[in-house]
């Protein structure tokens, strides 16, 4: 998208309100950051100029403001807003300043796609609080309670509300019935391992199991790197 927009406007002024309060953002001194509006997710206006037909990427200024809404509000409307133009980079094109140091070293490197035959995201549930538990003994009770209940009795009873385009009952009940599975731990989060059930197949009790990857690590001694893809650092 953002080349798309680099290459179809010869200007692009990007104001970065901030307060992200999903982020806990702060002020870069420490202090409290506000949202512009009522809103938890932060705030960023694009101001996008075209003049002329010209599709060399457009010249990108950025600016941002930090702190108390009433201060935000006070600069967007005495326009003391200060916009500086940024670099953009071929291979990322992101619309803020980046730090460059080591960025070569950085490039050189091995590229996780490159370094592993098999890579993919972690397996996606569907209904954390249902096909996850703290103890072997609770998944078997909801692993029995799948085989012996109907998909009401098993909706009421664990309160699963309405099924989604992700995971349902019926999906999760033939899955466990038509496919063998195994009782598995597995690292919910950093430091918290729980149970769960695993078959492998996708859009059963588990919404997507990622069984090409995760094939080599049911019952078996395995090894996984575990990356985050975050957003681009400053």
């Amino acid at each position: 998208m953002r080349g798309s927009l680099l290459r179809s406007f010869d200007e692009i002024h990007i104001l970065n309100l901030h307060g992200n309060s999903n982020k806990k953002e702060t002020c870069p001194d420490g202090g409290g950051d506000e949202n512009a509006f009522d809103i938890k997710v932060g705030v960023a206006a694009i101001m996008a100029i075209k003049k002329t037909r010209n599709e060399q990427w457009a010249n990108v200024r950025y600016a941002e403001l930090y702190g108390k809404r009433e201060r935000k509000f006070l600069c967007l409307e005495s326009e003391d807003v200060r916009f500086e133009k940024i670099e953009i980079e071929n291979k990322t094109a992101a619309f803020i300043p980046t730090k460059t140091s080591g960025k070569n070293e950085y490039d050189g490197g091995i590229s996780i796609v490159e370094l592993f035959k098999r890579y993919s995201a972690g397996i996606v549930c569907g209904k954390d609080e249902f096909c996850v538990r703290n103890a072997r003994n609770e998944i078997e009770k909801v692993i029995l309670d799948i085989k012996t209940l109907t998909a009401e009795q098993v909706r009421k009873n664990y309160k699963l509300g309405a099924n989604s385009a992700d995971w349902a009952i019926e999906r999760a009940q033939k899955d466990i019935e038509t496919n063998d599975g195994n009782y598995i731990k597995i690292a919910y989060r950093p430091f918290d391992d729980r149970w769960s059930y695993y078959t492998g197949t996708p859009n059963g009790f588990h919404s997507r199991p990622q069984s090409e990857v995760m094939k080599n690590f049911v019952n078996k001694e395995n090894i996984g790197l575990i990356f985050a893809r975050g957003d681009t650092a400053r």
